[in-house]
């Protein structure tokens, strides 16, 4: 999913409602977004999103410092911070 969200491109996604994806996908700015069980929702989902290709319209505006979070650079230094976190820590010395 994250290198979708990086391709900034138009997602058409059947996710369950309330989950972290459906949060994460509702705030990329650039997802169709229809509940997996609900095929009447992915029908006018997926027509709304043809519809919009057709006549050059796609709604959509990706969040950059959304996607921002997830950049490799970003992602690769937040693990790095960690490893430093954990190469450096010291146990506490109990007091007797």
């Amino acid at each position: 999913m994250y290198e979708y969200l990086a391709s900034r491109a138009p997602i058409f996604a059947l996710v369950h409602k309330g989950t972290p994806e459906w949060r994460l996908l509702s705030e990329s700015g650039h997802a169709y977004i229809a509940e997996l069980d609900n095929p009447v929702e992915i029908r006018s989902t997926f027509e709304r999103l043809i519809s919009e290709f057709r006549e050059g319209k796609l709604s959509i505006s990706p969040n950059e410092h959304l996607l921002q979070r997830f950049s490799r650079r970003s992602v690769a230094e937040r693990l790095a911070a960690i490893i430093k976190d954990v190469a450096t820590y010291r146990e506490p010395v109990a007091e007797r």
